[in-house]
């Protein structure tokens, strides 16, 4: 898969608060396009480290996920056709909770990350989003 982080990085320390909006691609079998924006407020004080901030972050969201299956079959003729109608559209409401370790000096770090999602469309249903990642802030 490909996975994108674009987004606007203010000092946490002093707004509490980055923005950042994720892309992800799946691979040849399944074609995802994941879309999702957080709103994260970041807890600095509950873990302290000797180097770098460890600081719990939580937020809010939402998430757009199309979907669909590349599978499809032959005909008696050799002709392959695409099963159309396993595409399908899924937005929702995500609340991430997360752990991001912000190395010190420098505009790199580290993040584990889990989201329940309520999805509402096309039915409501729950999902979990996970990650694991690095994130580099221009």
């Amino acid at each position: 898969g490909f996975a994108a982080v674009m987004g606007a990085d203010e000092d946490p320390v002093v707004s509490g608060h980055k923005d950042r909006l994720i892309v992800n691609l799946g691979n040849s079998h399944t074609i995802a396009f994941h879309l999702h924006g957080d709103y994260l407020l970041h807890t600095f004080n509950l873990i302290h480290v000797d180097r770098g901030r460890l600081p719990l972050y939580y937020g809010i969201g939402a998430r757009v996920l199309f979907y669909g299956n590349n599978d499809g079959y032959y005909d008696n003729n050799g002709n392959f056709h695409y099963r159309h109608d396993n595409h399908h559209v899924f937005a929702g409401l995500r609340i991430p909770v997360g752990l991001e370790y912000i190395f010190e000096g420098n505009n790199v770090d580290i993040f584990l990350e889990i989201a329940p999602v309520l999805d509402l469309i096309p039915s409501t249903d729950l999902d979990f989003n996970g990650g694991i990642g690095v994130r580099y802030f221009f």
